[in-house]
């Protein structure tokens, strides 16, 4: 990991949580929270309807999707498959 970037990763059983901070990021993201999502698809509607400015899924070259919210406070919330 670059020494500009600090992080933690915490573990419940099955769910792993990241948490990323990049602190010469120039988008003005804070944090970059990192989530798993077994149906991303239903989580993109959901928070979709609740009127979230999400990305849709995207396949990534890695053969996962992810979507990305970003929150009033400027950190990320990166939505992993």
């Amino acid at each position: 990991m670059p020494t500009d970037w600090f992080g933690a990763e915490f573990r419940f059983g099955e769910l792993t949580i990241w948490i990323w901070n990049d602190q010469e990021n120039k988008d003005g993201i804070r944090n970059v929270l990192v989530l798993h999502c077994d149906d991303i698809f239903a989580a993109y509607n959901d928070l979709k309807a609740k009127g979230y400015d999400i990305t849709e899924p995207e396949l990534k070259f890695y053969g996962d999707y992810e979507m990305k919210l970003k929150d009033a406070d400027g950190n990320l919330l990166l939505f992993l498959s």
